[in-house]
């Protein structure tokens, strides 16, 4: 049974990019958790491909706690 998770905080990312993808690294703090192992600093690594010049795929890791599956982020993006 997955269990349910909920995080809201802030973050500062940055990112090097080139024309058809970027890698990006951030910090980020939550200033709400609820979960088995939410802590309350993480730190996160990315990686966009940008399918048109707005919409982008998105999948990133949550570096900390690396023996839970959830860390893992998939993702579609638009850029406005």
């Amino acid at each position: 049974m997955a269990s349910q998770h909920t995080e809201i905080g802030i973050s500062l990312h940055g990112e090097i990019r080139a024309p058809i993808f970027a890698v990006g690294a951030g910090f980020g703090v939550n200033l709400f958790r609820h979960g088995y192992d939410m802590s309350r600093y993480y730190a996160l690594f990315s990686l966009k491909t940008f399918v048109t010049k707005r919409l982008f795929l998105y999948i990133g890791y949550r570096l900390n706690s690396t023996q839970f599956t959830h860390n893992m982020m998939y993702g579609l993006g638009i850029r406005f």
